[in-house]
Formats: C-alpha cells, sequence, structure tokens
C-alpha cells in the first residue's frame, strides 16, 4: 500500500511502500499508522449515517461518508482535497499517488479494470474510496459477450451528461456483494437481463450521495430503514427497451437513477410507513415529502417522481443534476 503523509511545509513529504495487503471489504487495515475498520451494509444493525469526522472533494463532489464508490477509466487522473482534517495520511494499494500539497493529492488508475482502493486517514477518522476501474467501452452493441445494446449516438440537447459512457464496470460473480457505500452494495443496481456473468454496469457516485443524504432524511423523520429497496437501478439499453420503455435518454441507462422504496422485509414491496394498514401511493407520496424538504447540495438534484407498477408504488430519484418533477 503507497502512504502519503502531509507534513508541515518545511519537511518533504515522504512516499514509501507500507507491507500490508489491502483485502476490499476484508478485515482492519492501517494507514499512516491509524488502524482503518472497514465499513459494510448491515440491513440488521441499527441505523448510523455512516460519516466521516471530515470530508473529501474528488473532482468537485464533495463525500462526508467514511466509504464511497468512484469510478474512473484506466489512467485516468483523479484530485483528491481533504477538508476539515488536519495532516490526513493518504494510501492506496494501487495506482500511482502523489501529493500536490498539505490538503490535495493526486490519484492515477492503473491501466488493468478492477476494484482499487484509495484511503484519507486521521486519527479521528478514515474515508475509503472505492475506484471501480472501468472497462473502456467504445459503444458497441456487446461488451465480451454481455449484450449492451445501443446508446445514442448524440447527447441530448448537447448535454454533455447525456454521453454516451466511456467505461462500464465489470461484475463477475464474487464483485455482486461489494459495498459501494455505507448502505448500498452493488447487486442491487446491476442490469436485471440475466444471471450469467461477467455483467457491466454503471453507478454514478452523486447517486449514491443522493441516496445516502436521503436515507439520512428518512431516519430523522422518524422512519427506521437501514436502506431503500433498489427495484431498478442500471440499465442497459437493450434492457431497458425490451421493458417497453421508450425514453432512450433515461438516467437509467447512465448509471444516475434508482427506483426506490422502504423495504424492510425484504418482498420487494413498499413498506406501509402510514400506518393505515395498507401499502398505497399514499406512502411512497409520504416518502417523496420527506425527500422534497431535504436540502441537498448544488450538485445533487435531479429526478423526483412517484410512480406504481403491477407490485405497488415507488419513488425514482436521480441525479442528472437539475431539479425534474413529473
Amino acid at each position: 500500500m503507497w502512504i502519503l503523509r502531509s507534513l508541515p511545509a518545511t519537511v518533504a513529504v515522504v512516499a514509501f511502500a507500507y507491507a500490508v495487503v489491502l483485502a476490499v471489504g476484508g478485515g482492519s487495515e492501517r494507514c499512516g499508522g491509524v488502524t482503518i475498520e472497514p465499513v459494510e451494509p448491515d440491513p440488521t444493525a441499527p441505523y448510523r449515517n455512516g460519516r466521516a469526522a471530515f470530508s473529501v472533494e474528488v473532482d468537485g463532489v464533495s463525500i462526508p461518508y467514511r466509504l464511497m464508490t468512484v469510478s474512473v477509466l484506466p489512467r485516468q487522473e483523479v484530485e483528491l482535497e481533504v477538508l476539515g482534517a488536519d495532516r490526513p495520511s493518504v494510501c492506496a494499494d494501487r495506482g500511482d499517488l502523489e501529493p500536490i500539497d498539505e490538503s490535495r493529492w493526486r490519484w492515477r488508475a492503473p491501466r488493468r479494470p478492477g476494484i482499487e482502493s484509495v484511503t484519507i486517514a486521521t486519527r479521528r477518522s478514515s474515508i475509503e474510496l472505492r475506484m471501480l476501474v472501468l472497462t473502456p467501452y467504445d459503444g458497441r452493441k456487446r461488451v465480451k459477450g454481455f449484450r449492451v445494446g445501443a446508446y445514442e449516438r448524440e447527447p441530448l440537447r448537447g448535454d454533455p451528461v447525456y454521453e454516451r459512457p466511456r467505461g462500464l464496470f465489470r461484475v463477475d460473480r464474487d464483485d455482486v456483494d461489494l459495498a459501494l457505500s455505507p448502505h448500498f452494495r452493488l447487486a442491487p443496481f446491476l442490469s436485471r437481463q440475466t444471471d450469467d456473468f461477467p455483467q457491466y454496469v454503471l453507478v454514478d457516485t452523486r447517486l449514491l450521495l443522493k441516496l445516502e443524504l436521503l436515507l439520512e432524511r428518512v431516519n430523522g423523520a422518524g422512519i427506521d430503514a437501514s436502506t431503500f429497496g433498489i427495484l431498478s437501478g442500471y440499465r442497459t439499453p437493450h434492457h431497458h427497451e425490451k421493458s417497453g420503455n421508450t425514453t432512450t435518454y433515461s438516467r437509467h441507462l447512465y448509471g444516475y437513477a434508482a427506483d426506490i422504496v422502504i423495504d424492510r422485509n425484504g418482498d420487494g414491496i413498499m413498506d406501509d410507513i402510514d400506518g393505515d394498514g395498507r401499502v398505497t401511493r399514499r406512502d411512497v407520496e409520504r416518502l417523496a415529502a420527506i425527500l422534497e424538504a431535504s436540502d441537498l447540495p448544488e450538485y445533487l438534484p435531479g429526478g423526483l417522481s412517484v410512480s406504481t407498477r403491477a407490485r405497488g408504488p415507488f419513488l425514482h430519484v436521480d441525479a442528472r443534476g437539475t431539479q425534474v418533477r413529473w
């Protein structure tokens, strides 16, 4: 594990190899002399928000949680700025890590797609960034035999958030239980088109941040929920079309959207949260009202819609960057 420690300006920053193998999702590790305990979603544990004592800004997005996932292309450079922490240590299992100044670092992803880790640690707290190094994608309808389908060639109204993805994350069977953030794992976000592996997926950091923040608001409103049930996360264009959807620029296709319910018993149906003994649209409308009242960072606005399917109502949320209601 490579470690860089922020030191006073009069002292050079020293990088050295730390004799530890980082096991993603495994036991405790150390970074700069600090023991790092893994943060894993546990639906049986009482809700805790999973926030760190500081935050880290990654390419303009502020991350306050002890675990968060960031998607990068091979050899892509990512700039990290630590906010609210004094003399943090920054560690990386692989890739190139270099200091910019006492609070900023630059990490370059390795060439090989896979799961990497960058950890920022202080004596009080730590943040692990799980870096999903994507498989480059050139727009073909299949990737390594997995049917993706066709993305639109031109972004909607020229908006770059609708540009065709440049990479997709390869998911092998052993990866499905990967923790993406304190309360969400990878499996529910997979496109539901096949049970075979490998599969490919996109889950944007902004969506995970929004889900975590909304989960905080729900628990703050007195509704006990350790996570949201994800009815639909990422959809390939192929699966999206086969499911009867005609919106070729759906945010689900880009990893920015999720259809969610509060589902504490795991039956895939929205719970009765208004206490009337029935599951109706009113339950989801109450959920939507809680979320509507939430103050969100400027990069997290997006779509919010109460919808109904054969098995009951659900809430669509996305992080497209502009506020939309329907």
